[in-house]
């Protein structure tokens, strides 16, 4: 077989071609459709307060202080509030915590909301990620006293919590054109007030 006659014969396989004339004569070409994978840049995080969030109050019981075989009373002081405050972001886009997962961004977080007012402490951050953020309450510095009945005495400390909701826009820039995307999420935050109750509770054999 002549060398042009080879060529044309690999030419008519990759195209189906037929010498048939009955059949269709169009070449059959694949077409490949690639999926870029977009990055993006972190530009800037805004809070807002829309009309679905909330601002509520809630008692939390915590674990109870027990004594047994005291000789007799016993004043001593004690750190009623043992609670740390822990803060959380969650996104309508779940990719945008992908998205800037390698770039660690940290974003200032509220300090205290007052109506609409946002109020932020300066260094009082968090890192924009799907994880808690979970730091140390200042009320935890709070001291008190109890005093412990002769014999056994047990006490607990009604504890008041604040559970926040608020919106936030989240601007990135994307890092191939250069344009800027907006995705919408959420930020909760659940902390001491620093209200409390010290309460003993009596045993049955002790009525």
């Amino acid at each position: 077989m002549k060398t042009y006659q080879f060529i044309l014969l690999i030419l008519c396989g990759y195209f189906s071609f037929s010498c048939n004339p009955n059949i269709d004569q169009t070449p059959k070409i694949e077409e490949i459709v690639l999926e870029v994978e977009e990055e993006y840049a972190f530009k800037e995080l805004k809070f807002f307060k829309s009309p679905e969030d909330t601002d509520s109050l809630f008692q939390k019981k915590v674990p109870k202080l027990s004594f047994n075989g005291l000789p007799n009373d016993v004043t001593m002081p004690i750190h009623p509030i043992r609670e740390n405050k822990r803060s959380y972001f969650r996104c309508e886009a779940k990719e945008a915590f992908l998205w800037l997962k390698d770039q660690e961004v940290s974003v200032e977080i509220p300090y205290q909301v007052e109506g609409n007012q946002i109020h932020f402490l300066e260094g009082k951050k968090a890192v924009y990620n799907r994880l808690d953020h979970i730091v140390e309450s200042e009320h935890n510095q709070i001291k008190d006293v109890i005093v412990a009945s002769e014999g056994s005495s047990r006490f607990y400390v009604d504890t008041e919590f604040r559970k926040r909701q608020l919106s936030y826009q989240l601007i990135l820039i994307n890092n191939r054109t250069g344009e800027e995307k907006e995705v919408y999420g959420k930020w909760y935050e659940i902390a001491p007030t620093g209200v409390y109750k010290i309460k003993q509770e009596i045993s049955s054999d002790e009525i």
